[in-house]
């Protein structure tokens, strides 16, 4: 799963793009990305971290990849709930997990 992961990320950022970088993150002003990220930034697909960076080369995990792909496929308000044992309606990924198993995009463990 995690080259799937890799693979959309890459095709993601590759996407020629007519956004103006706004600086929104501490941490890709010059970066070969910064473009790309602005510009997902600026259609809420991500926020971000607290304080203000991006962290662009850092590894996305599961929950951040699934919000991605939610937020920039469908976006929308969605729904906490329960869907997955290990999975609360107080962790904030829920609402994209969950979704994403009503859509069949995703599903768990046996």
């Amino acid at each position: 799963m995690k080259k799937t992961y890799m693979v959309f990320l890459s095709i993601l950022f590759l996407i020629p793009l007519q956004a103006q970088a706004t600086g929104r993150f501490t941490d890709t002003v010059g970066h070969k990305y910064e473009t790309s990220i602005e510009f997902i930034a600026s259609r809420g697909i991500v926020q971000g971290y607290e304080d203000g960076s991006y962290k662009p080369e850092s590894p996305v995990n599961r929950a951040e990849i699934v919000k991605i792909v939610m937020e920039g496929s469908f976006g929308g308000s969605f729904q906490s709930k329960d869907c997955f044992p290990d999975v609360k309606t107080t962790d904030w990924y829920s609402k994209y997990v969950c979704e994403a198993k009503s859509k069949g995009i995703i599903k768990g463990y046996q």
